[in-house]
C-alpha cells in the first residue's frame, strides 16, 4: 500500500523512446480504450475469462496433488515427492516471464494455443511417467504453462480493450483464477477417493485441454471496422 502511492500515470499519449508496436501483436490489438462496463458486455471479455479459468484449472489440479500423485505414479517417498512441489513453484515463476516474452513476438492468442497444446501432451504422458526424472519434467512443464497463462493475460486484456482501463478490466478477469481453483482439485480428489486412482481425472482434463484449443483460434478472429461500444472513449494511437 505504501509503495503504491508512488504510482503515477504518464502524460497523455506518452510512449517510450523509439517504441514501435510489434506486427504480430498489433494485429490483435484494439484501437480503442474500453471502460470496464463496456468490456464486460463483449464476448471477448468472457472468452478471456474462460481461457484463464481453464488454464488455472489444469495447472492447479497438479499443484494441489503433486506430492501424493508422485507417490502413486512413480512410487516416490513422501519426502522425495515434496520436492516436486518446489520444482513446480520455480517453473511457475519462470513461465510468467518466459511466455510473456514469447507473446511479444508471436502474439497472445498463439501463445495460449501453445499452452493448451503443451498441457494436453503433458497430461497425456503424465500417467506413463516411469521415473522420477520423467515425472518431474512433466510437472515442471505444466508449471511453466500455468505461470504462462498469468504472464500473458494482462497484455492480452490490454490488446483487446486498450490500456487505459486495463487494471479494472483485468481485475474482473482475474476472478477466473479463484473460480478455476475450485473444480479441478475437487474433481481429482473425488475421483481418487472413488476409484483409487488419479488417472481418470487426468484423462478428463487432457480432453478438456484438447477441446480448449478452439478458444485461442476464436481470439484471433476480429470483426473488420468494429464499431465502438456506446460511450467508449475516443480512438487512441496504436
Amino acid at each position: 500500500m505504501i509503495t503504491a502511492q508512488f504510482y503515477a500515470n504518464p502524460p497523455e499519449g506518452w510512449r517510450p523512446a523509439r517504441w514501435q508496436p510489434r506486427t504480430a501483436v498489433s494485429r490483435e490489438a484494439t484501437t480503442r480504450d474500453y471502460t470496464v462496463g463496456d468490456a464486460m458486455r463483449t464476448w471477448r471479455f468472457w472468452l478471456l475469462w474462460v481461457m484463464l479459468f481453464l488454464s488455472v484449472s489444469a495447472g492447479i489440479m497438479i499443484i494441489s496433488q503433486a506430492s501424493p500423485m508422485a507417490q502413486e505414479i512413480v512410487g516416490l517417498s513422501a519426502v522425495a515427492a515434496s520436492g516436486i512441489v518446489g520444482v513446480i513453484s520455480i517453473f511457475n515463476a519462470l513461465g510468467r516471464v518466459f511466455w510473456a516474452w514469447v507473446s511479444d513476438y508471436v502474439g497472445r492468442a498463439r501463445v495460449y494455443f501453445l499452452l493448451y497444446a503443451i498441457y494436453a501432451v503433458a497430461f497425456f504422458l503424465l500417467p506413463h511417467a516411469d521415473s522420477r526424472a520423467a515425472f518431474t519434467a512433466l510437472v515442471a512443464v505444466i508449471g511453466l504453462c500455468y505461470g504462462g497463462g498469468f504472464g500473458v493475460m494482462p497484455s492480452f486484456t490490454a490488446d483487446f480493450f486498450g490500456s487505459r482501463f486495463m487494471g479494472g478490466i483485468y481485475g474482473w478477469i482475474l476472478l477466473a483464477w479463484g473460480a478455476g481453483a475450485i473444480p479441478s482439485p475437487i474433481l481429482i480428489a473425488n475421483v481418487r477417493q472413488d476409484t483409487g486412482s488419479y488417472l481418470p481425472a487426468i484423462h478428463i482434463v487432457d480432453i478438456v485441454m484438447v477441446c480448449a484449443l478452439v478458444l485461442p483460434v476464436l481470439a484471433l478472429w476480429k470483426t473488420p471496422h468494429e464499431a465502438p461500444p456506446p460511450g467508449a472513449p475516443a480512438m487512441r494511437p496504436v
